[in-house]
């Protein structure tokens, strides 16, 4: 039983050393994230109505990641990747924080405020 415990330890061993983690280190000519900032289609939304922010951002391969500062709000992705719409639970100011990610793991984040009334 332990010479058994001693090979599959080694064997783990083995595939952890042998695993080589993906790089994402960004080449040189790897094209930067230019995040410009978020836009709403809207100045003020109403509790419970859904309005579109809009993420202008450029580079490799982005994918977005849409949090409200106080947690409340309800987020809904859209098939486009840099849109999503939010609907304010009460009557208050949202701050939406948005983060592009590139495929090189490189991130640049951008702030929005939501006017929600009632």
């Amino acid at each position: 039983m332990r010479k058994a415990s001693v090979i599959v330890l080694l064997i783990g061993i083995v595939v952890f050393i042998s695993c080589k983690k993906s790089d994402t280190t960004a080449p040189a000519n790897a094209t930067p994230i230019v995040f410009t900032g978020l836009k709403m289609s809207q100045d003020t939304v109403k509790v419970n109505i859904y309005d579109t922010i809009t993420a202008m951002a450029t580079g490799e391969s982005l994918t977005y990641t849409w949090t409200s500062e106080n947690g409340l709000g309800t987020f809904i992705p859209t098939a486009n990747n840099n849109l999503v719409l939010f609907a304010g639970c009460h009557a208050t100011d949202f701050v939406i924080d948005c983060q592009a990610k590139d495929k090189y793991n490189r991130t640049d984040t951008k702030k929005i405020t939501v006017h929600v009334i009632n």
